[in-house]
């Protein structure tokens, strides 16, 4: 039996990057314009990441990400800089 696990290994370079976008709030029509593609093309990867990742929803993506280490359990603190 190959059970893979659900990581990153199975996503591509681009699956990737989108993901990371997503789970940073971005739009699909954001994500076209940032990585040069279509916003049809991001639905696209949207999908196969979804199904590659058993993800049901945004949610369960964001999840995805922050254990793949694509992006911080909150967002909004991975640019803050500590206090002095």
């Amino acid at each position: 039996h190959n059970h893979a696990p659900r990581d990153r290994s199975q996503l591509s370079e681009r699956e990737r990057q989108v993901l990371q976008l997503v789970a940073e709030g971005q739009t699909g029509k954001v994500i076209a314009r940032e990585l040069g593609i279509s916003e049809k093309t991001v639905e696209s990867h949207k999908t196969r990441i979804m199904v590659k990742l058993s993800a049901r929803n945004r949610m369960d993506l964001l999840r995805q990400a922050i254990r793949m280490g694509l992006v911080q359990s909150e967002p909004g603190q991975a640019v803050a800089q500590p206090a002095p």
